[in-house]
């Protein structure tokens, strides 16, 4: 008996090819994940990890064969959490990608991928509508049609703003080599206010097995 293949997390890809890119920043337990990926032939060459309101470096990590990184930095300051100055970005030699803001109202913590499904793991900030809105997740082929892509799962949040789903790629990307998957919703932007509008995940981009 075959049995199935153990689910995993998938390479990421860049919605630039061959560039350092940041492609996500955010909160797990009391830390800072940052992950990104880098051009081609700079496999186990040193990445610099920084925070932007100070200048200074707060991890090195090396490329992996995939050509993405990952590292485990401190949170920011708490005086500086919830603000605009709270960012990080990435060196590689004299390379430099843009910044990534810490605080945001919705995240991607995971994406797991067992063949064709894929699980979609995730976080919205409050405060939320008075009737909750619904994640809806798409996937596409490519960054620039994600708005247009496939609609592969609506799934609700629980009360503390967390949500996962597994789905199967649809027909059309079933033999891609990667897959683009963004989440989106809507929120209030305040307390005192009744009006909602739309946040998203940033894209990810996922390198597929075949």
């Amino acid at each position: 008996m075959t049995l199935p293949a153990f689910p995993s997390d998938p390479p990421p890809v860049g919605c630039s090819p061959n560039k350092l890119i940041l492609t996500d920043v955010f909160q797990q337990g009391g830390k800072t994940q940052v992950l990104g990926v880098a051009p081609a032939a700079t496999v186990g060459k040193t990445v610099t990890i920084v925070s932007s309101w100070n200048g200074k470096a707060v991890a090195k990590v090396q490329v992996g064969a995939d050509l993405s990184f990952k590292a485990t930095v401190p949170l920011p300051p708490r005086s500086l959490r919830f603000t605009n100055r709270a960012n990080y970005f990435a060196k590689l030699g004299a390379t430099r990608t843009g910044v990534l803001k810490f605080i945001r109202r919705m995240y991607t913590t995971s994406i797991t991928a067992n063949e064709r499904a894929i699980t979609f793991s995730g976080t919205v900030s409050p405060p939320f509508a008075e009737k909750i809105e619904p994640v809806t997740i798409r996937a596409s082929a490519s960054c620039a049609s994600i708005a247009g892509g496939t609609i592969v799962a609506n799934v609700s949040l629980t009360r503390s703003g967390a949500y996962s789903v597994t789905f199967q790629l649809p027909s059309s990307l079933q033999n891609a080599p990667k897959v683009y998957l963004q989440a989106a919703s809507r929120v209030r932007q305040n307390t005192h206010s009744k009006k909602t509008f739309p946040t998203s995940t940033l894209i990810r981009g996922v390198q597929l097995t075949p």
